[in-house]
């Protein structure tokens, strides 16, 4: 801030202007010991510069742009950090104006935190009395600090103890121990230096079923052991932060739990096992097993990798304990997981900075009484490519090298029909990483939901996400058991969103629930869906009943294609405006893109390259941006004006029915005054969705009442408007399916309803509570016919349920809308 008295000494007015003058003819500061980028992450440093608003943040309380500066390039920057740096005077024990430092720290670990200030020198010196208040996870830290010594360089002012991420941060007030406004505060540049990764221990039992003790049981981690002593106890010792499967093994032994999965983040204990001797077995061979995947010769990459293999014991054996997986890396061998269960598979991430080389991959296969053996069917040979090149486009929405199941395509005769038609199912198993297919920015969201089955009662209750893409299309990824990203955050093709899982309406052929990913594509604001094409599948369609395996990696590569993006203003009801910004390329990945910022196009020319942030502050009516990728190459120009209708106080209003059918879509108009796209717009639909688009597409709701709520930001005011909806029941829809030959039997479970209408799939249909049906054929598979229920009730609603008739178990799409 500038601490302006209204009785300010004519003395001090003359020391601003002097100040004025000499910013501008001033030609020597202390030369910076180290120039570096405004962020900096690498393997032990992190670095928070005033200029990045991802991890810096400031309060000017006289308003902003009130707080001081050196600008980048500026006469006499030079002693700032990466030559710039903020300034405010003091205020006499008194804390108004603010800057905070958090860092986005990439593991746990003991740092090491240093801060680098400028030096101006004469009319107002420093203050010698900075006040720092340092947060890590055992409190704060204040620490007092002379600004006017030391400057130009990093200053160490403690030690602490961080999570990953950003839990711990620095805090800089204008309170000091000197007159008011008689001192300067530097704001400038922080850095954590990661010292030491804390280690921890893990520590157990293993006993049998008297409580007794077993000794000389081997304890492993995969990648540490211990041996159990005379008591049964065992310590895993200097165990990192992480997550970690305790596997114990002793020849003729069996073990309850098979493994154990442990997170580590602090000391663990009582990690206890149950040992059971194995009665004398004349097994002395060894299992036998091969891997299935990669295969030999594979190219693979960043992106996670199922490991997977097929193991058997020789006939009269005591049958497979586990296979253990194993990946030969940087000249060292490492045990990357083992399965107790068929089918035998890991997932395996490469280590982040893994360089290009051959791995080698190889399995151990165990069985109860003890045999093993090392490496069956041999070792196989992979290529790891460390940064893959991408393309512009849409991909697969699954992992690069996951080969997944297409269990539904485009016009099925299943639930892809009418503005469903143009959709994909992927059959997964449940957890499975589900990622971006394009860069974007999500706008909705729903991740609360527990619930899924094989009716259409559950069909409000599937998660998902919707996100944005600059060639004015969303993409849908419905059905997930978790979500990892939230309303407004941009994400970039290959980023993982989510995990697959059975939420809301999913079923297979055998009318069951079934875990799936549904993914489709539409025109923003619009439900229909249209039609997508991959640039990871030949001929761009996947098609039921084919397993498609995703290019959808993360990485860079040389090109001479340049970024794409696009720049809104998005208004939080105060100064300075906030802008939101959208980048796309086609090789290089958004932490690694630039920007700069101008009010004219002419200005960008002069204007400074930084690093892209998907939003930041802007106190222009009109701002033009241009985006650099890794290569140089350099985006046109795209601009963005303030609305002046924005300026405006807003009032929220929309309007939608006042009841509704429970499964049936509601519109939703917003008729918020006067309108603007540059709003930030809030809506919460009170079913577990959540969206920032301007226009919401038609929602489906249970039953119940239901309370709409719209939250509308302009630049001065914020406004709120409410509805509540009432939704009727829907009828019950459920029946079964009975087969005799060509001839079907179906039965609605209920009995209540007021009409039933049946449509066998070929053209046949009939009504009634229950209804009997011969078919000419009935094939199997993708081209097994389905059968469709209509049923209706007293208050108008009606209930819709579908089964395949089939009885093949060769192939069980799962499929849903």
């Amino acid at each position: 801030m500038n601490r302006s008295t209204p009785f300010r000494s004519l003395a001090s007015v003359v020391v601003l202007l002097l100040m004025a003058v000499l910013l501008g003819s001033q030609t020597s500061w202390a030369n910076p010991q180290e120039s570096v980028p405004s962020v900096s992450v690498q393997s032990t440093d992190v670095i928070c510069d005033n200029q990045d608003t991802s991890c810096f943040s400031k309060y000017e309380s006289s308003g902003a742009g009130s707080w001081g500066y050196v600008p980048a390039g500026g006469v006499g920057s030079s002693g700032a950090y990466n030559l710039h740096a903020y300034w405010t005077y003091n205020g006499l024990n008194s804390a108004i104006d603010w800057g905070l430092w958090t860092p986005n720290l990439p593991q746990t670990g003991t740092y090491d935190v240093y801060i680098w200030y400028p030096h101006y020198p004469g009319i107002v010196p420093e203050t010698n009395s900075a006040r720092y208040q340092v947060h890590d996870t055992g409190g704060d830290q204040a620490i007092t600090w002379n600004q006017a010594v030391n400057y130009g360089q990093w200053n160490k002012i403690a030690t602490v103890n961080c999570t990953a991420g950003t839990g711990c941060f620095v805090k800089l007030t204008d309170a000091t121990s000197e007159s008011t406004s008689t001192r300067r505060v530097w704001f400038d540049a922080v850095k954590f230096v990661l010292t030491a990764t804390p280690v921890y221990s893990i520590t157990g039992v293993v006993r049998d079923s008297s409580g007794t003790g077993i000794s000389d049981v081997t304890i492993s981690d995969g990648t540490r052991s211990a041996t159990t002593d005379s008591s049964g106890s065992y310590t895993l010792s200097t165990v990192p932060v992480g997550n970690y499967t305790l596997t114990p093994m002793k020849s003729g032994y069996s073990f309850s739990p098979i493994t154990l999965n442990v997170t580590v983040a602090s000391a663990v204990s009582g990690q206890n096992f149950t040992g059971t001797l194995l009665p004398p077995s004349s097994d002395t061979t060894p299992p036998d097993g091969s891997i299935t995947a990669p295969l030999h010769g594979q190219t693979i990459d960043t992106s996670a990798l199922t490991f997977s293999a097929v193991a058997s014991d020789n006939p009269g054996g005591s049958g497979v304990a586990r296979v253990q997986f194993n990946v030969y890396y940087n000249g060292v061998w490492h045990n990357v997981g083992s399965a107790t269960t068929s089918p035998y598979y890991v997932r395996w991430t490469p280590p982040v900075g893994l360089a290009s080389q051959q791995l080698q991959f190889a399995i151990h296969v165990f069985d109860h009484a003890g045999n093993q053996r090392i490496d069956p069917g041999g070792i196989r040979l992979v290529n790891f490519k460390a940064n893959p090149a991408v393309d512009n486009g849409f991909k697969l929405p699954y992992p690069g090298g996951a080969r997944w199941l297409c269990t539904q395509g485009n016009n099925s005769n299943f639930s892809h029909q009418g503005q469903w038609a143009y959709a994909f199912d992927f059959g997964t198993p449940r957890g499975s990483d589900v990622v971006a297919s394009r860069n974007g920015q999500v706008i909705y969201v729903k991740g609360d939901s527990t619930r899924g089955g094989c009716s259409e009662s559950y069909i409000n209750d599937a998660n998902f996400i919707r996100i944005r893409h600059l060639d004015g299309t969303d993409t849908l990824y419905v059905h997930l058991d978790s979500v990892f990203v939230r309303n407004g955050e941009t994400v970039q093709r290959g980023q993982v969103i989510g995990r697959s899982g059975q939420t809301g309406y999913t079923c297979n052929n055998d009318g069951g629930p079934g875990p799936h990913l549904h993914f489709d594509r539409r025109n923003t604001g619009r439900s229909s869906t249209i039609a997508t094409s991959f640039l990871d599948v030949v001929g761009g369609v996947p098609y039921a009943g084919g397993w498609y395996t995703s290019g959808n990696y993360v990485g860079l590569a040389s090109d001479s294609v340049a970024p794409i993006g696009e720049v809104r203003f998005r208004l939080t009801g105060s100064t300075p405006y906030t802008i939101s910004l959208l980048a796309e390329d086609d090789t290089t990945p958004l932490n690694a893109l630039e920007m700069r910022l101008a009010e004219s196009e002419a200005g960008l020319a002069s204007a400074t390259w930084q690093p892209f942030t998907s939003e930041t502050t802007w106190d222009k009516t009109t701002v033009w941006v241009q985006y650099r990728d890794g290569a140089g190459n350099t985006s046109a120009s795209y601009a963005d004006t303030l609305d002046p209708v924005a300026t405006s106080a807003v009032t929220a209003a929309f309007t939608t029915e006042s009841s509704v059918c429970e499964n049936a879509e509601l519109s939703i108009t917003n008729q918020t005054t006067p309108f603007a796209a540059q709003y930030q717009w809030n809506w919460d639909l009170d079913n577990g969705v959540a969206s920032v688009a301007s226009e919401v597409a038609p929602v489906t709701y249970s039953a119940g009442t239901h309370t709409i709520t719209l939250q509308v930001t302009g630049a001065s005011n914020s406004s709120t408007a409410t509805h509540q909806v009432t939704v009727l029941p829907a009828p019950n829809a459920d029946f079964t399916l009975a087969r005799d030959g060509n001839t079907v039997t179906v039965t609605s479970n209920n009995t209540s309803a007021t009409s039933w209408v049946w449509d066998f799939g070929d053209g046949a249909t009939a009504t009634g509570s229950t209804a009997t049906h011969t078919y000419a054929s009935i094939p199997t598979g993708v081209t097994a016919p389905v059968v469709h229920l209509t049923v209706q009730s007293a208050n108008g609603c009606a209930g819709k349920a579908s089964a395949i008739v089939s009885t093949s178990t060769a192939y069980l799409p799962m499929i849903t809308r």
